[in-house]
Formats: C-alpha cells, sequence, structure tokens
C-alpha cells in the first residue's frame, strides 16, 4: 500500500514535530495571562471559529465550483455577482480570522472536557487529570486500508493525505488490485488520538464534542493495560476502539449539554435501526 500511496502518505511524526510545540507555547502563555474573561465569552469565541470554520469550507467548495465552471466548455458561468460574493480575498480573509483565534478555541474545548472528566473522577491521585486534554482543530487524514481478495482481513492500514479527491482515492484503490491483486479501501476518519488530538473543525458541534472525548479517551487507555496491550491481539484494537466510542459518545454529550446544546435534536442516529 505504501509503495503505490507514497506520494499521498501522511506523516505523524512531523505533523507532531510541527503541532505539539505549538500548542505547548501557547498553553505557556495563556496560563501567565491576567486577562479575565467570562466563561459566556469564551464558548461564544468558541462558537464563532466554529461559524469560521463552516465559512471556510463553504467558500472553498464555491471557489472550487467556479474555476471548474470557468474552464469547462459549454457549462453555465456563474454570474458577477456570485464571483463578487466568493473571492480568493475573502477566503483568505476567513481564513486569517480563524488561524487568529484557533488555538483559543482549542483552549475553551480542552477546558470544558477537562472539567467534565475531573468530575467523572478520572483525575490521578494527585488530583489532576492525566494526559491533559490537548486537540487540535485540523483536518485528520484520511485512511487506506488494504484486505486479501478472498476474505476480510484487515492486512495493512496506511495513514493518507486529508482531502483525497475522489480520482485519486479510486486511481489507489484500483492499482491495489490490479498490481497486488488486494481489496483497497481510502475512508475518511472522524479524529485521531496524535497528541494533541486532530478533532475535525467543520463537523456539529455535538460531534466535535464526542470526538474530543473519543480520542481524549485512547490517550487515557494508553497509559491502562487496554491500552499497553493494543498490539497483543487482533480484538485488542477492536476492544480499545469500543470503549472509546461508547464512553466517547456519553462524555462528549454531557460535555455537549454543559455548552448549551439540545441532546433532543437528532437524537434518533443513536437508536437501533429497528426500533425507529
Amino acid at each position: 500500500g505504501k509503495d503505490i500511496g507514497w506520494p499521498h502518505l501522511f506523516s505523524v511524526i512531523q505533523w507532531e514535530i510541527v503541532n505539539l510545540p505549538k500548542k505547548w507555547v501557547h498553553l505557556f502563555w495563556h496560563a501567565f495571562s491576567t486577562r479575565e474573561v467570562s466563561r459566556a465569552d469564551h464558548l461564544k469565541l468558541l462558537d464563532n471559529y466554529l461559524v469560521l470554520a463552516h465559512l471556510i469550507k463553504k467558500e472553498r467548495e464555491r471557489l472550487g465550483e467556479l474555476r471548474l465552471n470557468d474552464t469547462t466548455p459549454n457549462n453555465v458561468i456563474a454570474t458577477t455577482r456570485e464571483k463578487a460574493i466568493t473571492s480568493p480575498e475573502y477566503l483568505e480573509e476567513l481564513i486569517g480570522e480563524a488561524e487568529r483565534i484557533q488555538s483559543k478555541a482549542e483552549a475553551v474545548l480542552e477546558s470544558e472536557l477537562t472539567s467534565v472528566l475531573s468530575e467523572l473522577g478520572f483525575n490521578s491521585r494527585l488530583k489532576f487529570l492525566f494526559p491533559p486534554v490537548d486537540i487540535r482543530f485540523e483536518q485528520p487524514p484520511t485512511i487506506l486500508i488494504v484486505s486479501p481478495r478472498d476474505r476480510i482481513v484487515l492486512q495493512e492500514v496506511v495513514l493518507m493525505e486529508p482531502d483525497m479527491n475522489a480520482i485519486d482515492r479510486d486511481l489507489l484503490e484500483n492499482q491495489m488490485l490490479e498490481q497486488y491483486n488486494l481489496s483497497a479501501f481510502v475512508d475518511d476518519i472522524g479524529g485521531i488520538a496524535t497528541y494533541p488530538a486532530m478533532v475535525p473543525n467543520t463537523e456539529t458541534t455535538r460531534f466535535i464534542t464526542q470526538t474530543a472525548a473519543h480520542e481524549w479517551l485512547h490517550h487515557y487507555l494508553f497509559f491502562k493495560p487496554l491500552g499497553k496491550n493494543y498490539y497483543d491481539s487482533d480484538i485488542m484494537p477492536t476492544l480499545n476502539e469500543t470503549v472509546a466510542d461508547i464512553a466517547g459518545r456519553e462524555i462528549g454529550d454531557i460535555v455537549f449539554e454543559r455548552m448549551g446544546g439540545d441532546l433532543a435534536i437528532a437524537n434518533s442516529r443513536y437508536i437501533a435501526a429497528e426500533d425507529r
């Protein structure tokens, strides 16, 4: 898988080198800040950041459509008004504003999740949370899953670059089939338990709080038997992931509700299909 997919490989080590120092420098300055800000202001800042993230995603999609229209013969060209509203300059302005408050927004979610985890009894004997909650709002990498064709076996898993387009995904999957006679599938993932954990910023707030809790539980379990024995058998990753998934949803929902979210909305997604 790595031989064919190397142009799209995602380096966790490189990502850690760039992001881990950046996170802790921000936390150092934040700890010594004398400015008093209310919790309501903090939550508003997080909400503003997530709104910006959605706008950025929308504008990138619009610009992509405009470029396609401009280069495709006999296609309907977007109106002058649409082009005026959607421009690279406007997109850069949105990105700049989001980058300016991103670290603060991450700190808000970290603080909210830390508070709930402490109340639930996850603090260490020294009365502090370990490992500390540490997240980074970023699109997680995609994942290449490889299996033999005659049976379902997880033969290889490779992290690939985020936002791989459909053409590149199909090409990679077909090359694995033709050259190695293996089934391959490139899929998106909700988050990844790097440290800091990668959490997407363009999903719903409820999904984001659940994902942040899920990834922290992976960090927590890393120091427990369930995490230390992760690679001892084929069943251990499934057990680890199941614990993080179930507990992550419950803890994430507590955080979401504490932040003012309404758990009654779209609650049917957690009801078994046969009971709907």
